[in-house]
C-alpha cells in the first residue's frame, strides 16, 4: 500500500514536470555571451507601439516591420554592451532609478493609468520597473561608451 502511494506520487511529480517544460519563451538572438529572448523583442515592441500610438491590428506588417527593427537595434545594442562590460563601463544606480521613474510616469500618462499600463504590458507594475531599470541601465552603459569612444573623433569639411 505504501509502495502504490509513492508511486503515484512520483508518477505525479514526473507529469507535473513534463508539463511544466513546455516552451515559455525562445532565444530571438545570440550575441556573444548575450541572449536576447523573444519576450524581450515583444516588450520593447508593445513598447514602441505604445508610445508612438501606433494601431498594429489594423496593420499586421507594420507589426512585423517594427519587430525587425527591434530585434536589430537589441543586437546592436548587445554589441554595444558587450564593449562597455569589457571596458568596466558602469552608470550610478541613482540616475537609473531616476531615469525609470520619469519613463514609467510618461508611460502611466500615456495610458491613463497604473491598471492600463499593466494590462498594456500584461504585466505587474514590479516587473515592467524591473524589466525597464535593465534595459536602461544597459542604454546609459551603451550611451557612456559612445561617449567616450567618439568624444575625440573630429570630422573635416571634406568628410
Amino acid at each position: 500500500m505504501k509502495i502504490s502511494r509513492i508511486i503515484i506520487s512520483l508518477l505525479i511529480v514526473v507529469t507535473g514536470l513534463a508539463n511544466a517544460q513546455q516552451l515559455v519563451d525562445g532565444v530571438a538572438a545570440i550575441v556573444g555571451q548575450e541572449i536576447i529572448l523573444n519576450s524581450e523583442v515583444e516588450q520593447y515592441v508593445q513598447n514602441y507601439v505604445l508610445q508612438n500610438k501606433i494601431n498594429v491590428t489594423s496593420d499586421p506588417e507594420a507589426y512585423k516591420g517594427i519587430k525587425k527593427q527591434v530585434l536589430e537595434s537589441l543586437v546592436e545594442q548587445k554589441i554595444l554592451l558587450t564593449k562597455a562590460d569589457e571596458d568596466t563601463i558602469t552608470v550610478d544606480d541613482r540616475d537609473v532609478d531616476q531615469r525609470v521613474e520619469q519613463h514609467i510616469k510618461y508611460m502611466i500618462e500615456q495610458v491613463g493609468s497604473e491598471e492600463k499600463l499593466e494590462e498594456a504590458f500584461n504585466n505587474p507594475i514590479k516587473k515592467i520597473k524591473r524589466d525597464l531599470r535593465k534595459e536602461t541601465e544597459e542604454r546609459l552603459k551603451v550611451d557612456m561608451l559612445r561617449r567616450n569612444k567618439f568624444a575625440n573623433v573630429k570630422v573635416s569639411r571634406r568628410e
